[in-house]
C-alpha cells in the first residue's frame, strides 16, 4: 500500500472490499486451501487498522448496512449461509 500500512506487510487479501465512510473493509486469507478469512478495517484518514471478525469460513462475502451504525455481513459456506452484524463502535 502506499503509503506503507505495516499490518498488510505479508498477508494475503482477496478480491472483496467494501468502502463505508472514512472505513475500508477488506478480507484477509488465513488460508488459500481452504476457506478461513478475517474482516479487517482500515481507517482512510489515520491508517489504523483493525481485525473485526476471525476465522470466517467463507470467501463468498456481502455487506449492506442495516441501520445508520450498523452493517450486516452475509457469507456463503457452501452449505450453509452465515450473517455478521457489525457495529460501528468495533471500528475504533
Amino acid at each position: 500500500s502506499d503509503p506503507a500500512i505495516p499490518f498488510l506487510t505479508d498477508k494475503f487479501f482477496g478480491d472483496w472490499f467494501f468502502h463505508h465512510d472514512n472505513m475500508l473493509l477488506l478480507q484477509q486469507w488465513n488460508l488459500t486451501d481452504k476457506p478461513n478469512t478475517n474482516l479487517i478495517a482500515i481507517d482512510t484518514v489515520t491508517f489504523d487498522t483493525t481485525v473485526l471478525l476471525q476465522n470466517i469460513p467463507s470467501v463468498l462475502w456481502d455487506i449492506v448496512a442495516t441501520e445508520p451504525n450498523n452493517l450486516q455481513l452475509t457469507c456463503d459456506t457452501g452449505s450453509e449461509i452465515l450473517k455478521y452484524s457489525i457495529k460501528f463502535s468495533q471500528f475504533v
